[in-house]
């Protein structure tokens, strides 16, 4: 089959050549007016002719055959061009796809773990205001504590004897001793006067019974033997009276004094370490309590870096998973106005605007902007209170206003409203500017309703084609950059 393809081709080919060069060859022959001057064809010219031909039909052949060969790669590269362009394509969409999912995972996972750290940071508050107030009592009894053993230890210090008292009775055994020794001494100075006057008074007497010469010489050695005894005595008396009492009552006074000043020492040394033990007590705790301060003041600084870099994104008690979504939806808007700013000249100023005007804002007012974080942040405030005046009109849609009466309005409502059921009059109101405003009022309503029966509700929920291809360009440039 090929080769009979390829044989019909080669004949079809080569008579169109032959029909090619022979008709314009006969045309310029019957048009020529010197055909009798020309020489006739004969055989070899013919036969030349159709041998040209042929290498001429054979070299177009193979051109033929180049160019359809060529024509095949060309067709396998173009199909293998728009393969691999079309793998591209997944790829691309693929990893678009997959950089959105791994942002909002990422951005999920912040919103997770800012909520995680701020209810960390309020925990670790609220066990920071605990301990304070438990360190607070219990410092208190610490210090009440300490006062009264401090009134104890004045009152021990305050029984501690002194020396002086022991000194003076030393002194005063030793004068009374003294005293004594020499009592001691003219009692015994005494009993030898009187023993000799008795042996002189005997002697006297005895010279009466019995006369006889007198012997003054043993009463003068008697006397004078007196005489020297008379220093001995005090010696010996005192003496006696210091060994016999100053001694004994000095060694006691000695004992109790050392006894006294034994526990007088002791009594200062454990008042000396219990002062030291609080002493160190209180540096302890003074310590303790800078470092917690400290503590503290980190945690209030760290607590307001918190808040300076989060914001007021987190302070709803929403759902982060729910909040991530929310801003992701969010975002494509606010990166389109930013990046718009930083154009010159926007591509689509009304679609824009368009974009703006639903959100509540305007587009001067976005285009004149100092910084592009105040864009989103005022399309955040903006899209917040939409939210909160949405939420609004729809608690004072669910919530009628007959449940808002008093229950004698209502009363009296129901009554009058039994009363002129069957009535032929109607009720009016007795105060004329509260019927005025009643009927401005009933006119300010006619002019919404005829302004909301011109209006077309239904461009709200309209698809807008301009509009979906701005934001996904503007989108994907986001995305891109």
């Amino acid at each position: 089959m090929a080769d009979g393809a390829s044989q019909y081709r080669h004949i079809v080919v080569a008579r169109r050549a032959h029909t090619v060069f022979l008709i314009p060859l006969r045309n310029t022959l019957l048009a020529n007016s010197n055909l009798k001057a020309t020489r006739p064809l004969v055989d070899d010219d013919l036969r030349r002719a159709i041998e040209t031909l042929d290498a001429s039909t054979a070299a177009i052949q193979r051109q033929t055959n180049t160019l359809a060969s060529q024509y095949e790669s060309l067709d396998r590269s173009i199909t293998s061009d728009d393969e691999l362009g079309l793998r591209q394509n997944r790829d691309i969409a693929r990893l678009r796809q997959k950089h959105t999912s791994e942002r909002q995972n990422i951005t999920a996972a912040s919103c997770d773990l800012a909520h995680a750290l701020e209810s960390e940071l309020r925990g670790v508050s609220e066990q920071a205001s605990a301990d304070a107030k438990r360190i607070l009592s219990s410092l208190t009894a610490r210090f009440k504590e300490d006062d009264r053993l401090i009134a104890n230890l004045e009152r021990l210090a305050s029984g501690i004897e002194t020396s002086q008292q022991d000194e003076n009775s030393a002194k005063i055994a030793s004068e009374r001793c003294t005293a004594l020794a020499q009592c001691v001494a003219d009692e015994i100075k005494c009993r030898l006067d009187r023993l000799y006057l008795e042996s002189i008074r005997a002697g006297l007497m005895k010279m009466r019974t019995e006369p006889a010469p007198t012997e003054d010489e043993p009463l003068a050695a008697l006397e004078e033997e007196l005489e020297s005894l008379y220093p001995e005595i005090d010696v010996l008396a005192e003496m006696s009276t210091r060994q016999q009492f100053a001694v004994p009552i000095i060694g006691e006074l000695s004992s109790h004094y050392e006894e006294l000043q034994s526990a007088s020492h002791e009594t200062l040394d454990y008042v000396l370490d219990v002062v030291s033990e609080m002493a160190s007590s209180t540096n302890g705790l003074v310590k303790c309590l800078q470092d917690r301060e400290s503590y503290c003041g980190t945690l209030e600084a760290i607590a307001a870096a918190h808040r300076s870099e989060i914001g007021d994104i987190f302070l709803g008690p929403s759902n982060p998973r729910r909040e991530t979504l929310r801003r992701s939806s969010v975002q494509p808007v606010s990166i389109s106005s930013s990046a718009q700013k930083d154009n010159s000249r926007p591509h689509d100023p009304q679609l824009m605007a368009k974009v703006l005007r639903r959100v509540g804002l305007s587009l001067d007012s976005m285009l004149h902007a100092d910084e592009a974080s105040e864009c989103a942040v005022t399309l955040k405030e903006k899209r917040h209170q939409l939210t909160e005046s949405l939420h609004d009109h729809g608690n004072a849609a669910d919530s009628p206003l007959i449940a808002e009466l008093l229950p004698t309005d209502r009363a009296i409502r129901l009554l009058s409203t039994s009363l002129h059921a069957d009535s032929e009059f109607e009720t009016s109101l007795a105060n004329l500017d509260n019927q005025r405003k009643l009927s401005n009022l009933e006119d300010d309503l006619k002019g919404v309703q005829k302004g909301l029966e011109g209006l077309d509700m239904s461009v709200v929920h309209r698809r807008e084609r301009g509009r979906e291809k701005f934001v996904e360009r503007w989108g994907s440039k986001a995305l891109d950059e």
